[in-house]
């Protein structure tokens, strides 16, 4: 995935978590200042901390999805003294479905290269286990 976001990604700076720091690899590349939108994707305590540090002063922090173990979070040094804003986004609404469509069907975004392998329905097992080995980026299943 990170090969794949390298390749396909233009002006992004793709980080290695395991490898990298990526709260210093922001304030690198923002000479200290932090990002000035920050979305934390990964529904995990660290992803969350990581997402408050590496924000600026007065920036958005945004989650996608839902945690699955409850959160430590003090708002007033997290958030209240930089005058950082949350907010929480579920995106499964069928407005957020509707506009996707939109946008895929206007050709505003190429999905292509994220499709690793299609398979039949009836090999849903495969395909789950191709996922969970983490060598593919989306396994779609045909009817």
């Amino acid at each position: 995935r990170l090969e794949f976001a390298c390749r396909h990604t233009s002006g992004a700076i793709v980080v290695d978590v395991k490898v990298d720091d990526p709260v210093q690899v922001v304030m690198d590349h923002t000479r200290g200042q932090g990002a000035d939108f920050c979305v934390e994707m990964s529904a995990t305590q660290k992803g969350f901390d990581q997402a408050f540090d590496m924000v600026r002063i007065r920036g958005t922090v945004v989650t996608i999805g839902t945690f699955n173990e409850p959160v430590s979070f003090n708002p007033f040094f997290t958030m209240t003294r930089r005058e950082i804003r949350l907010q929480a986004i579920m995106g499964r609404t069928w407005e957020s479905w509707r506009r996707m469509v939109q946008v895929i069907e206007s050709d505003q975004v190429c999905l292509g290269p994220l499709v690793t392998d299609i398979l039949p329905l009836e090999e849903y097992a495969r395909g789950f286990e191709l996922v969970k080995e983490g060598d593919v980026m989306k396994v779609l299943l045909r009817p």
